[in-house]
């Protein structure tokens, strides 16, 4: 299994994801047609820590449904498309925090940006 992801660039405004490459190194969101700046160490921290939120609070709403008695009750099409949804939210969460932690790697072996930015 390779776990390696491509390179992206997230849109820090609407969160477009974009493997072109042109897109990554000028920082283009293709949605926005805005360039953006590099962020700052802090910034990226900032981000990886509410991708890191976001991942543990998509499971969150499966596990109070289950809890209810509620999941039992659907029909097996509705929790198949609600697990599928559920799936597809938890490789979003994933993606982004993935891209994420390369960037800020990055950041942290850029010289020239202080520790505390």
């Amino acid at each position: 299994m390779n776990l390696s992801t491509p390179p992206t660039f997230v849109c820090p405004e609407c969160r477009a994801v974009s493997h072109h490459p042109e897109d990554i190194r000028q920082r283009y969101c293709g949605r926005c047609h805005r360039h953006y700046p590099a962020p700052t160490r802090h910034a990226l921290a900032v981000e990886f820590a509410r991708a890191a939120v976001a991942v543990s609070a998509v499971g969150m709403p499966l596990e109070r449904w289950a809890g209810l008695g509620d999941w039992a009750a659907l029909p097996q099409r509705a929790r198949d498309a609600a697990g599928q949804e559920a799936l597809r939210h938890l490789d979003e969460a994933f993606t982004l925090l993935t891209v994420l932690r390369a960037q800020l790697g990055e950041a942290l072996d850029t010289p020239g940006e202080s520790a505390g930015q």
